[in-house]
């Protein structure tokens, strides 16, 4: 049966512990299960979304772990997938499952091999990402690709080749002038 975090939450300002809340926690998850949070799924954009590329973010180019939205997603992630907790508070809801102890309670309770294989397939996948999307060869394809979106398509370079036949042959002397005037860096 699940219950919100605004029921515990409840209950736990009228005094009754945590572990009599009504939150259950399941000991352990299949590896498949936590391979699907971590690494993902593909959304109807084709795009991968995961926790493990959720925590990642570009900056200058170059992809980064942003640590504080990886503690928050990974706070959640838990809770989620490791208790029968339904989260309807929004706004501050990591703030109130650490400081009212709720995370704590739930971690304790997960088997801790379990709880360290996920934590070391999160790191292990985030850091495989990381030295995917920042190799050599991947930066070399997002710059090739960058350059090709540059490039003209064919029908623009038809349109313009259209153009081009259509110039009147008195004004052919003036673009050779502007060409050789902005081409010209001596």
């Amino acid at each position: 049966m699940k219950i919100t975090l605004n029921e515990i939450i409840e209950k736990l300002d009228s005094g009754i512990p945590i572990q009599d809340t009504g939150v259950k926690v399941r000991k352990k998850i299949p590896h498949t299960e936590k391979m699907y949070i971590i690494e993902g799924y593909q959304a109807e954009d084709g795009e991968y979304q995961g926790l493990a590329k959720d925590c990642i973010e570009i900056e200058d180019g170059m992809y980064k772990i942003e640590f504080g939205l990886k503690e928050i997603m990974t706070v959640t992630t838990i809770i989620l997938n490791y208790s029968n907790i339904i989260l309807d508070v929004e706004s501050s809801f990591y703030e109130t499952v650490i400081n009212r102890g709720i995370y704590r309670y739930i971690y304790s309770e997960i088997d801790l091999e379990d709880i360290e294989m996920f934590k070391y397939l999160l790191e292990s996948n985030i850091k495989q990402n990381i030295e995917l999307f920042n190799s050599p060869v991947a930066l070399l394809n997002r710059k090739f690709n960058a350059f090709l979106d540059l490039i003209p398509k064919e029908e623009s370079i038809k349109k313009i080749i259209e153009e081009i036949k259509n110039i009147d042959d008195k004004k052919i002397d003036q673009i050779k002038q502007l060409v050789t005037k902005y081409t010209n860096t001596k």
